[in-house]
């Protein structure tokens, strides 16, 4: 499986997917990215409906996500431009670590 999102995520990506289930056990995930350091979560819920609980579990974790390591998971994190206009929501260490080249994210 093709991982859009750092390992420093997963568990973010799997409360925020076990409570959509809990409202609503048809939603489909339509898209999960990470993009400029955060992340983006798209879904549909059956008959189109906007359903504003999903809506602020997912603005939740997505702000989780911006103060999360994308890599570790650590909350001591800086959104860090790679030097080619990718943004990193990363930690010191794993920071450190990507600058070394001792890892690829």
């Amino acid at each position: 499986m093709e991982e859009f999102v750092g390992p420093g995520w997963h568990n973010i990506l799997y409360d925020l997917s076990r409570e959509i289930v809990k409202i609503n056990p048809g939603v489909r995930v339509l898209q999960v990215k990470e993009k400029f350091g955060g992340l983006r979560f798209y879904y549909a819920s059956p008959g189109s409906d906007i359903n504003e609980d999903i809506n602020k579990l997912v603005i939740y974790a997505e702000i989780r996500c911006s103060r999360t390591c994308e890599a570790c998971g650590a909350m001591d994190w800086t959104v860090d431009n790679t030097g080619n206009s990718w943004a990193k929501t990363l930690c010191a260490k794993c920071r450190e670590k990507r600058n070394k080249g001792e890892w690829f994210l």
